[in-house]
C-alpha cells in the first residue's frame, strides 16, 4: 500500500502542473489601439525568479479574428531573468471591438533537489485582448460662405480621416438652386457647380451631407452657409456715330490743271529776250571804251 502511494506522488510530480511562482508572464503590444488593417507586433515576455530552471519553453498564439504571421515560438532555457519572444499579426477588416488572443506555453522545470531528472513539466495559458477603434470621415466645408457670381458657384467639401461612402448633399435655402447632390466616394477633396437664381442679397441657409464609412455605418452632418448673391454689372451702352448720314463729297483734280499756262510760258520769253538786249547794250558800250 505504501508503495502504491509512492508511486502515485512520483507520477503527480511528473505530470503537468500550474505554477505561476516559477515564471511569470507578461503581455504587451506596440500599439495600445489598432484600427483595421493595421499590423501590430505582440511581445510575449517571461521572467524566471524562482531558482528553478526552465527548459524547453514552447510558445503559442491563437485567435479567431487577428491574422499571426509566427504562431509559435520557443524559448530553450530560462535559468534566470527575462527573455522575450515577438509575435507579429494583421487585424484584418474588423469593426470596432476587443478580439481575444490565446498564448499557451509549456516548459521543463527542474531544481536543485531533483536527483538525476525532470521534477515537473510546467504548462499555462493566458488570454490577452486586442482592442480595435476605427477612424470615422471627418467632413467640413470649404468655406461657409458662397459667393455667387453670374448665378453659379462652387461648393467644396474636405475630408480628413477615413474614406467616406456613398457621399451626397442636399441645400436647405429659401433660393432656388440646382445642382447634382451626389458624389460618391470622398476621399480628401470633392466639389460641385451649383446654380442660384435669385435677387442680388444675402441670405442664410444650410448643408446637410449624408455618407457611409467601409463598415456601412452612416453618418449625417449639417453644416450653416451665407449665400451672397453679388449684383450684376451694368453694361453701359456706346453710341456710335452714323457716318452713312454725312454726304461725302469727292474731289477731282484735274492733272492738266497743274501745267502753267501759254500766257506764262510769253512772259518768260519777253523778259529773256530783255536781259539779252541789256547785255548786247553794255557790251557793245565796252568795246567803244576800249577803242578810245
Amino acid at each position: 500500500m505504501r508503495w502504491f502511494l509512492l508511486v502515485i506522488l512520483v507520477l503527480g510530480s511528473l505530470g503537468p502542473v500550474l505554477a505561476d511562482d516559477i515564471l511569470t508572464l507578461q503581455i504587451t503590444t506596440d500599439k495600445p489601439v489598432y484600427e483595421s488593417q493595421d499590423k501590430g507586433t505582440m511581445n510575449v515576455t517571461f521572467t524566471n525568479n524562482s531558482g528553478q530552471m526552465a527548459e524547453g519553453i514552447e510558445i503559442r498564439v491563437s485567435s479567431n479574428d487577428l491574422m499571426f504571421y509566427n504562431k509559435s515560438a520557443r524559448i530553450e532555457s530560462l535559468p534566470y531573468g527575462s527573455q522575450t519572444a515577438a509575435f507579429t499579426f494583421h487585424c484584418r477588416s474588423l469593426e470596432d471591438g476587443e478580439y481575444p488572443v490565446t498564448i499557451s506555453y509549456t516548459c521543463l522545470v527542474t531544481s536543485k533537489t531533483c536527483q538525476g531528472g525532470v521534477c515537473q513539466t510546467l504548462e499555462d495559458k493566458k488570454i490577452y485582448t486586442i482592442k480595435i477603434k476605427n477612424g470615422e470621415p471627418s467632413i467640413s466645408l470649404e468655406s461657409a460662405t458662397l459667393n455667387v457670381l453670374g448665378d453659379r458657384v462652387i461648393i467644396g467639401f474636405k475630408n480628413s480621416d477615413e474614406v467616406a461612402i456613398d457621399f451626397r448633399f442636399e441645400i436647405l435655402s429659401d433660393l432656388k438652386v440646382q445642382y447634382e447632390s451626389y458624389i460618391g466616394y470622398l476621399l480628401s477633396r470633392a466639389s460641385k457647380e451649383i446654380i442660384v437664381y435669385g435677387d442680388p442679397g444675402e441670405y442664410s441657409g444650410s448643408i446637410r451631407v449624408m455618407y457611409k464609412d467601409r463598415f456601412g455605418r452612416e453618418y449625417e452632418k449639417t453644416f450653416l452657409v451665407r449665400i451672397l448673391i453679388e449684383e450684376k454689372e451694368k453694361q453701359i451702352e456706346v453710341i456710335r456715330p452714323d457716318y452713312s448720314a454725312f454726304e461725302v463729297r469727292k474731289v477731282h483734280v484735274n492733272a492738266a490743271s497743274a501745267q502753267p499756262p501759254l500766257s506764262q510760258y510769253y512772259v518768260y520769253f519777253i523778259m529773256l529776250s530783255c536781259i539779252s538786249l541789256i547785255g548786247v547794250v553794255m557790251i557793245t558800250k565796252l568795246k567803244r571804251i576800249r577803242n578810245e
